[in-house]
């Protein structure tokens, strides 16, 4: 068994509820709806017959009530996530009963794709007349080695959890390694040089070396779970078994085939002779380039079926999500950015994509505010009505000057009144600099503040001095 699930149990914990909140989700037959990589919250999913839902990367669908009419598939997008070594798809329906025939789960992933060719050598030099001598032709050069295969897509990794699972209603879930690239074809070799000037013909240069082949992806891991209700008697928690064994059809993920060594590039042509060449004959023709080395298997997925609690995987009742992201004035996300909901403890620190999130919120009014050294926030009030809700929060940058702003007016009479807008002044602009006019106390003409705001901040009297930063709060 790989290391994948330990981590799928960790990364999908329970409380972690949906990003996207909806009444249904319907697919109708012969039909294709492809859903981004995101949590999904439906009260109903529907797929009609030979539908197919086609997921692109890490997913997690929960669903209250599955409707699957025959030959509906959930895909995985082959490629769409070839990045990501560990994708992952977890499916939940609390209640499967209206399924019919065959659900069809497949995670996949792409082949590999073959190498690049190698470069074609240089020709050889032909003989030449280079006075008082003649210069004998060159051999060709040796094509370039193909590119390797490039490695196949490991499968996605899949969890499945159902309850209710009707006897005629059968579910089949694979995830198999793409293939290894086939390695590139070696370069040509490049043509011998002519024989001239009573000089003779040279060789073709050899081919490349054939690239080596791909690695194949490796299998995805299956989890398979049949849920029960509490006090479910033990003959029930035995027929279900039957029923894991002969209905959930989980095969492993076959690793990749390793893709084939590429073939050896063909030998360069051979030089031939000029009429004015005393050596008669051609020159030999390059040999053609071995072929490149296979690539290795990919390995193969895991497969775990058994009988699961209802109640592990249910979200509780009546708690939400609160989720957003936090934005400066210019639309980017801001990073470690503290935000708090007013009149509950904990607080949640925005990531790099500036997304922050709460969890087990009952329905009601919530403030949330948000506070980041440098910038300015109001709080900002929002809905939880019985789902989770998205709170997007913007905040502004404060000027750069308001420390200085705060020192001279909490030492006017000596500072006096600004002159003009505030500059960058000294020490390779790591200050800014604001004139003053002075005052009756002494001609006080500039004050400077560290950008960093940390530190002193200097005024100017004659000379310039230091004074604490702390004095101006």
């Amino acid at each position: 068994m790989k290391r994948y699930f330990s981590k799928l149990a960790g990364a999908l914990v329970l409380s972690s509820l949906c990003a996207m909140n909806t009444q249904a989700l319907t697919v109708a037959d012969g039909e294709t709806h492809v859903l981004e990589p995101d949590n999904y919250y439906l009260e109903e999913l529907i797929l009609g017959a030979n539908s197919t839902l086609v997921v692109k990367g890490e997913t997690r669908i929960f669903t209250q009530t599955l409707q699957s009419k025959n030959e509906a598939k959930i895909v995985y997008e082959k490629g769409a996530a070839s990045a990501v070594q560990d994708k992952w798809l977890r499916f939940e329906a609390m209640d499967a009963s209206q399924m019919e025939g065959m659900l069809m789960i497949d995670g996949t992933g792409a082949d590999g794709v073959m190498g690049a060719t190698g470069a074609t050598g240089a020709n050889g030099r032909d003989a030449t007349w280079d006075f008082p001598s003649v210069k004998g032709a060159k051999p060709g050069s040796p094509g370039s080695k193909g590119g390797t295969g490039v490695k196949g897509e490991n499968g996605m990794n899949i969890e499945v959890n159902l309850l209710n699972l009707p006897a005629t209603a059968f579910v089949t879930i694979t995830s198999n390694g793409g293939n290894g690239g086939i390695g590139g074809i070696g370069g040509q070799g490049g043509q011998g040089g002519k024989g001239k000037y009573g000089r003779a013909p040279k060789d073709g240069g050899d081919g490349g070396q054939g690239g080596d082949g791909g690695n194949g992806g490796n299998g995805g891991d299956i989890w398979a779970f049949l849920l029960y209700e509490s006090g479910i008697s033990e003959e029930k928690l035995a027929e279900l078994r039957i029923q894991l064994e002969s209905n959930i059809i989980a095969l492993p993920g076959q690793g990749g085939v390793a893709g084939n060594g590429g073939v050896g590039g063909v030998g360069g042509a051979p030089g031939s002779s000029h009429w004015s060449s005393s050596m008669r004959g051609q020159g030999g023709a390059g040999m053609p380039g071995n072929l490149g080395a296979a690539g290795e298997a990919g390995q193969n997925g895991a497969v775990i079926k058994d009988l699961k609690a209802a109640e592990a995987v249910r979200p509780p009742i009546g708690v939400y999500a609160a989720f957003g992201t936090v934005y400066d004035h210019e639309q980017n996300p801001l990073e470690r950015v503290s935000v708090q909901l007013e009149g509950r403890e904990g607080f949640a620190i925005t990531d790099a994509t500036g997304s922050w999130r709460f969890e087990d919120l009952p329905s009601g009014e919530y403030t949330a505010v948000a506070s980041k050294t440098g910038y300015e926030f109001e709080p900002q009030t929002f809905m939880i009505n019985q789902q989770d809700a998205e709170v997007s929060i913007q905040l502004q940058a404060m000027p750069e000057v308001s420390y200085l702003d705060k020192c001279i007016a909490k030492f006017s009479d000596y500072f006096g009144e600004k002159i003009d807008e505030a500059f960058d002044c000294g020490n390779d602009n790591a200050f800014v600099c604001q004139e003053t006019t002075g005052s009756v106390l002494g001609e006080v003409v500039g004050i400077a503040i560290p950008k960093s705001q940390q530190g002193d901040f200097y005024y100017y009297w004659g000379t310039w001095g230091p004074l604490s930063l702390s004095f101006c709060d």
